[in-house]
Formats: structure tokens, C-alpha cells, sequence
């Protein structure tokens, strides 16, 4: 510790973001470029903060996805995953933005394998990988997903608007577009 600040030290590699869960309990940490899964810490102590591990995002086909940014649910139930900016080649194969289950990381006790379980993605792949912001518009939640300008493949860089009010899937339902003056 350095002037009384507690240092955690979580293994190999480096992290990209950091996200407080609503409860300010824990910390997901995505990972840096290329990397799958998430980092978890928990902060429950601020004194003693702890590594709890970290963890494979495990896709439905079998991969593992990537998270750019990270986001949660007011509920803290459910986090958002924007997607990771791929290599051009993997790009069409990439998910969309994804819901998961950290419900059994958030209670007490042992965690079940998988600890961070998959619920749903969006229906169009390789768009809004770059942040991912939940919102509620009359009444009902949708995410806003930005794309990494400048890399995705001539699609829209625009941000997208995805339904969730059924997880699965994901819909996008709009985009933002912004006039250039």
C-alpha cells in the first residue's frame, strides 16, 4: 500500500476499463485489446479490496466475447457488453452488444460455473463495439451502443439504440445520426 491505499494485484496483463457495480461492491474490468472475459474485484472492503478472478464471457457458439466498456443494470443483475473492435477478418462473426447474468457474483456464497452466465446478444453482428450506455425512454430499456469510429467495415460509426426489453435477442430498433455542419 502507498499512502495508505490499498494495492491489488490481479495476476498477468493489464486492464482496459474499470465499472463500479450499482452496489459499489465490485469492480468488472474489461481486458485489453484482443483479450476475452472480464476482470473481477471486489471492493465490498475498501481497505482490503480482493481479487475474485477472472472470468470467460462463454458465447452460445462456442467462443468467448469480447467487451470494449462495460455497463450494468440499476439492479446490478445484468451487465452490458458492448463487443471488442475485432480484426477486420473476425468482424462479421463478432457480437453485437450482449446481456449476462452476474446475479451469482453479486450474492453471497460460492459462485457456480459459469459465474457470469449468457443471456442474450444483438441480431445484427460486429455494430456497437466500442461503449454501451442503458436508458430508459418511455418507460421501457434499450441500449445505446457507439460504434469504434472508423472501424466498422463502412457500416454506421452512428450510435445504435437496441431494445432489451426481451433479452433475447437484442434488437436494434434505430441509430442517431448527426449532421456534419
Amino acid at each position: 500500500a502507498r499512502a495508505g491505499i490499498p494495492i491489488v494485484t490481479c495476476g498477468p496483463g493489464d486492464i482496459h476499463i474499470p465499472t463500479v457495480t450499482p452496489d459499489g461492491k465490485h469492480v468488472f474490468v474489461s481486458l485489453p485489446y484482443g483479450v476475452a472475459g472480464v476482470m473481477v474485484l471486489d471492493i465490498s472492503d475498501a481497505a482490503k479490496p480482493k481479487f475474485v478472478g477472472s472470468f470467460p464471457l462463454l458465447l452460445p457458439r462456442g467462443r468467448q466475447a469480447r467487451c470494449h466498456d462495460l455497463a450494468f443494470n440499476a439492479e446490478g443483475t445484468r451487465m452490458y457488453c458492448p463487443g471488442s473492435v475485432p480484426t477486420e477478418t473476425e468482424r462479421e462473426s463478432e457480437p453485437g452488444p450482449s446481456i449476462w447474468d452476474i446475479t451469482p457474483l453479486a450474492a453471497s456464497g460460492s459462485i457456480g460455473w459459469p459465474p457470469i452466465r449468457f443471456v442474450g446478444e444483438a441480431d445484427i453482428k460486429g455494430q456497437g463495439d466500442h461503449e454501451v450506455i442503458p436508458v430508459t425512454m418511455g418507460g421501457k430499456p434499450y441500449l445505446v451502443a457507439g460504434a469504434e469510429l472508423g472501424c466498422n467495415l463502412n457500416r454506421s460509426d452512428f450510435p445504435s439504440v437496441y431494445d432489451i426489453s426481451d433479452e433475447k435477442p437484442v434488437k436494434k430498433v434505430g441509430e442517431f445520426r448527426l449532421e456534419v455542419m
